[in-house]
Parts: C-alpha cells; structure tokens; sequence
C-alpha cells in the first residue's frame, strides 16, 4: 500500500487510507482545475508510531483511560500530544515527504532554475483527513501557508498529535468508531483576492443555498 499518493493517482478505494476529504480533493483534482498536492496516508502514519514506538506508549496509555474523569482525559491527551510532537520524524519518512514537496514546484510549472534557488520550498496547507470517521466539528489540526521542510514536519507532527485531543479521543469513544486513522493533505496554497464556501442546501431552509465569502484567504 502506498505511504504517499498525489492527488492525480487517487481512486475511489483509496478513501480507506487517505480519508474522505483528502478523497474528494483527489477525485476533484482529475476532472477540475485544484491546487496539486499529495496525502501522506495512514500508513505512512503508522509506520512513524511504530519507528518511533509510539504506537506502544500512546495503546499503553489508552488503556488508563476513563472518560468520566475530564481531567484525567486531558492530562492523558497533553502527554500523548506532547510526545508525538517532540518526536524525531526518522529520516526514511521525512525524505519521503521531502521529495513530494519539493516536487510540488516543479508539477506547478515552475523552471529547473526557480526549483533550485527557491530552497526554501513552495507555500503549502497542511490539513489533517480522518479516515473511519467524519469531522464535523473540526476536532483536528489544520495548518496555511507552510514554507520550507522544517516548519512542514512541524505541522505534520502537530496534525498527527490533534489525533489524540481529548475532544476527538471522546468522540470516537462515545460513537464507537473502530479502526480510525489519519490521513494529511499537502497542497499548493493559492494567494486570493477573496475566498469563500457556497452550500448548496442552506442548514436552516432547505429550500435556499448559502454563499459565505471574505476578503483574502477564508480560515476554514
């Protein structure tokens, strides 16, 4: 199974591994005009929490867990979050990722010549993807205008460590959500005038749509 797919190779089965909004934006990508990026996928996850051993200090913690006792919970959740994002992304992982970046510059048409003197790398979203899951209440990390390799890995381990909020550790709990994963999307960040979200069916009538929009770049 790949650890990282681009938007362009992405297929409909493949929403078990990069989650459904990084699914979307890959099946999108094919048919419209998206800013190019790629998904690091769960399995790519996994294999950062069992190089680390992570996998067992976070399942040896969960088991400590009790969520009837909040603070118990959020102590739990800051010590796992912490762990994970202090880690040390080993370099097998971390040249994986790096290649995809930097290879964003040239898929965005950007000469040989301005890919070796922008060593600082594309500006890029970072956005976390739940997979077994949908996130309607925005309970993990998103990141915007991310430049240059080490901020990025900082964002991605940020992104990986919103997994274990106590909030989204509760929400799975209480839905009995089995085998949840995370999936992060790294895309091309565009520079706008104005941004904005259209719904198709507004929440409160039916019968309207809602258009929502603001000068610059929207933050969600």
């Amino acid at each position: 199974m790949a650890e990282v797919l681009t938007f362009k190779t992405i297929a409909e089965e493949d929403k078990l591994v990069v989650g459904d909004k990084a699914a979307k934006l890959g099946l999108l990508s094919q048919r419209f005009s998206v800013p190019n990026g790629f998904v690091i996928t769960k399995e790519l996850f996994e294999k950062f929490m069992k190089a680390t051993q992570l996998d067992v200090t976070i399942m040896s913690a969960l088991r400590m867990m009790d969520t009837r006792n909040k603070d118990r919970l959020q102590s739990l959740a800051n010590k796992i979050q912490k762990e994970i994002v202090y880690a040390t992304i080993p370099e097998d992982i971390a040249e994986t990722i790096r290649e995809h970046y930097y290879s964003l510059n040239v898929a965005q048409g950007a000469s040989l010549g301005e890919v070796l003197n922008n060593q600082e790398g594309p500006f890029v979203a970072v956005r976390s993807s739940t997979i077994g899951y949908v996130d309607p209440a925005k309970l993990h990390m998103s990141f915007f205008n991310i430049q240059g390799e080490e901020r990025l890995f900082k964002a991605i381990l940020t992104c990986w460590a919103s997994f274990f909020t106590a909030r989204a550790i509760e929400y799975r709990h209480f839905r009995n959500i089995t085998s949840p994963s995370l999936a992060i999307v790294v895309q091309l960040m565009l520079n706008p005038a104005q941004a904005g979200v259209v719904y198709s069916t507004h929440p409160n009538n039916h019968e309207e749509m809602l258009v929502l929009g603001c000068l610059g770049l929207g933050s969600g």
